[in-house]
């Protein structure tokens, strides 16, 4: 019988809390950006002089197999859709987090230089990759023909970015032939395209789960147009995803295009169909999201790891497909669509919404106060908090922990309810900081 590879979950990380958040969730790679020349120059990013310190942390965290937590854990499916682990309420809400349990491996860590890169800024070129090469960075992500010459000339693993357009086997071949290790073909590609162009040896990594572009991979310029922020510069201000008017110049007449977002398309969910993938052989299974939440983050990299341990083990059926699909409904996507991995998307494809289709909705609250071993003080800033809540806390050194409340103590007595300006108390066995944001989660209909 032909083994099957087991794909990498390459989850996006923006800053420090949502990297924390998806290494704790069971990423196996990490993709992030510096401050400058990626895709994604609007989000936080990292300094240069913070590289050596993201790897450093990353291959010093394990992310085996989350099979055996799977197997030794109860979970709890509570009302809110959302799990609980009896042992630990840390990121991916429930769903991956006791990944230390198995016998797991460092956490790659993968940078992006992938925008457009200009003759005057080569040198900033050289100086990233030969901080890279010093920090012990994985795999670079780009497409420029000279970023990927130096990269290579260094003996740096490359990544060839979706960018790239690589949509046939003869293309997939002339970058092997050149030394590139692994490609993301162009979204654009089918299955059976995909298929193809894994005959050729070199390792494919596909996008599984995130936003959709309406136009052809790294040929957008409406955001230029518009506003003078480039798309392929990583400056998209996303004006595809507004509502617009069409007008009958003739007449004068005007009609809302509200109800379908004609130039956004919903999220790709491979979730349905992620047997599917894994079967064609796929080498690693990227998440798109470097701008979005670290909660986002942390739940798609805790449902895609799961369905992955589950199918090696023979163990994903219908039914948990189903659960992990009701979950990644719970964090921001605007609908979800299968993309073009088996039909050209049509007009069901596209959002019917400007915003988040998100069933869960997460309110600021307060922020942490005082960690200690047997209580942890919040500040209340705004809201309400009651007996029963799911709370979130976030922060750059703590990542995503999860908590929910079944007794609070407010002031010096136990209480079921506190509000704006009250300390209150929480038994969290999970560390965090002081200056943490708190954040109460509450259904969205």
């Amino acid at each position: 019988m032909k083994t099957v590879t087991r794909p990498e979950i390459v989850s996006p990380a923006g800053d420090w809390t949502m990297l924390r958040a998806v290494v704790n969730a069971g990423a196996d790679a990490v993709y992030f950006g510096l401050k400058e020349l990626n895709m994604r120059a609007t989000a936080q990013n990292f300094s240069l002089s913070e590289l050596e310190k993201v790897v450093k942390y990353c291959h010093e965290n394990s992310c085996g197999s989350n099979y055996s937590a799977l197997q030794n854990s109860h979970y709890n499916k509570n009302p809110d859709g959302f799990y609980n682990d009896e042992n630990s309420q840390q990121a991916g809400y429930g769903i991956n987090s006791q990944i230390h349990s198995g016998v797991g491996h460092d956490t790659k860590t993968h940078l992006t230089l992938n925008s457009i890169v200009f003759g005057n800024e080569l040198k900033i070129v050289d100086a990233i990759l030969r901080a890279a090469k010093k920090a012990r960075i994985d795999m670079i992500i780009c497409w420029d023909m000279g970023v990927v010459r130096k990269a290579l000339a260094l003996g740096l693993d490359v990544c060839l970015s979706t960018q790239a357009s690589v949509s046939n086997s003869e293309s997939a071949k002339f970058y092997k032939e050149l030394g590139v290790r692994r490609i993301v073909p162009a979204r654009e590609c089918s299955l059976e395209q995909i298929k193809a162009i894994k005959k050729t040896g070199i390792e494919i990594e596909t996008f599984v789960h995130g936003a959709m572009c309406v136009s052809i991979s790294g040929r957008c310029f409406l955001s230029h147009h518009l506003y003078g922020k480039s798309a392929n510069r990583g400056e998209c201000l996303q004006p595809c995803r507004y509502e617009y008017d069409i007008i009958d110049r003739h007449r004068g007449k005007e009609l809302v295009i509200g109800k379908n977002y004609v130039l956004s398309p919903k999220d790709l969910c491979s979730m349905p169909f992620i047997d599917k993938l894994i079967k064609a052989g796929i080498d690693a299974f990227k998440i798109e999201g470097r701008k979005r939440s670290p909660e986002y983050a942390a739940v798609t990299t805790g449902c895609y790891k799961k369905a992955v341990d589950l199918h090696q083990h023979g163990k994903l059926t219908t039914n948990t497909k189903k659960e992990l699909i009701e979950k990644l409904g719970t964090v921001f996507n605007r609908g979800f669509s299968k993309g073009f991995y088996f039909t050209e998307p049509g007009k069901s494809d596209y959002a019917n919404i400007g915003g988040s289709a998100a069933t869960m909705r997460k309110e600021y609250v307060g922020a942490v106060a005082g960690f200690g071993a047997d209580n942890t003080a919040i500040k209340i800033k705004s809201g309400i908090v009651k007996k029963g809540d799911q709370l979130i806390i976030e922060g750059p050194d703590t990542g995503i922990v999860m908590h929910k409340v079944t007794r609070m103590v407010v002031g010096n007595k136990v209480s079921d309810k506190a509000g704006k300006q009250d300390m209150i108390y929480l038994k969290i066995k999970k560390p965090v900081k002081r200056g943490d944001g708190v954040y109460l989660l509450r259904k969205f209909i």
